[in-house]
Order: C-alpha cells, then sequence, then structure tokens
C-alpha cells in the first residue's frame, strides 16, 4: 500500500511484503484496515495513516478479505473463506469477530448510515442482498445477473442506490442499481 498527497506529491510505501491489500480507511482518516498474509494466513489488520501501530484484527481459520470501515469508524466488516464464503465483523480495535451471515456472501460494504451492509449473496454470488450490520437474513435481495462478474460494490453516498464494476469483453464500466 502507499499514499500520496492530493497534489501527487509526498508519495510513501506503508505496506512491504503484504499481498492482498484492499484498504479501507477510517472515515475520520485515524486508520487504513487492510488485508494481509504477513503472519502467516490472511486476516485483516489496522494501522495508522501514516503506516506505524500495525495491529491484527482477526484471528481467522479461513481466509479473510475485503474489508470496509463503518461510516462511525468503530467496525469493519470482511469476508471469510473458509467452507463457504460469509460476511463478518470485528471492533476497529479488535476483539470478537461477529458473523452476519450464514449463507455463501462476499465482498461486503457499510451503508453510509452504518444501519446495513451490502454484498454479493448467494452461491455463486448471483444477487446483492442488504442485510442488517447487526447480523440476520437480507432485508432485501437485489437481482442483477452479472454481479457474480463484479468485484466491487458500494453504496452511493446518499445511500438510496449501489455502484458495482462490470467487465465486458475486457471494458469495464460503473453501473448504479
Amino acid at each position: 500500500l502507499w499514499i500520496i498527497n492530493q497534489d501527487g506529491t509526498n508519495n510513501r510505501q506503508l505496506t512491504f511484503n503484504a499481498p492482498a491489500n484492499f484498504p479501507s480507511v477510517t472515515s475520520d482518516g485515524r486508520y487504513i484496515v487492510f488485508a494481509s498474509d504477513r503472519a502467516g494466513s490472511q486476516n485483516i489488520w489496522r494501522m495508522d495513516l501514516d503506516g506505524g501501530n500495525v495491529k491484527q484484527l482477526t484471528n481467522s481459520a479461513g481466509i479473510a478479505g475485503y474489508p470496509n470501515c463503518s461510516p462511525d469508524g468503530q467496525w469493519v466488516v470482511y469476508h471469510v473463506q473458509d467452507r463457504k464464503m460469509t460476511i463478518w465483523k470485528v471492533p476497529i480495535d479488535g476483539g470478537t469477530a461477529i458473523q452476519l451471515t450464514q449463507e455463501y456472501s462476499e465482498r461486503p460494504s457499510f451503508s453510509p448510515d452504518g444501519k446495513s451492509v451490502l454484498c454479493k449473496y448467494g452461491d455463486p454470488s448471483a444477487k446483492m442482498a442488504v442485510i442488517p450490520s447487526a447480523g440476520g437474513p437480507p432485508a432485501r435481495l437485489l437481482d442483477q445477473p452479472d454481479v457474480a462478474q463484479s468485484n466491487f460494490l458500494r453504496w452511493t453516498v446518499d445511500g438510496r442506490g449501489v455502484v458495482f464494476v462490470l467487465s465486458r469483453d475486457r471494458v469495464y464500466n460503473l453501473w448504479s442499481q
């Protein structure tokens, strides 16, 4: 991971030999959360914005990835690939992780109000789901025939829609629903 000023100056490398990454920054700019296998298996880590004070947040038996910080900066959602892919959350300071989904689900994203999580849902990720951030069954399932091809799902700023990336014939486009 690298960090750079908005004007393109002062680029600095923050991680070294830490494959995966998938960074997410807390809304207050205090922490960067990322996935890394730096301790052997891939887990979720947190560091200060300057790259200091690195802390492992999860100790998953499976492969943890795609972290996303809650708007209040208190939680991190992520997926774990074990026997099947599921969504979990952990406090930003570490602690006990909480499983949010039982069904196949991946690539979570907190809603702007922090009350919901958007994710790919159903094997093989044929839909998008809106699940409560406290866990439980989906509050809403969204049909999207090509969502299985998307590696990126995010809420719109106002929380009224979702944006995702689709690739057709090696051309990538942003779509909203």
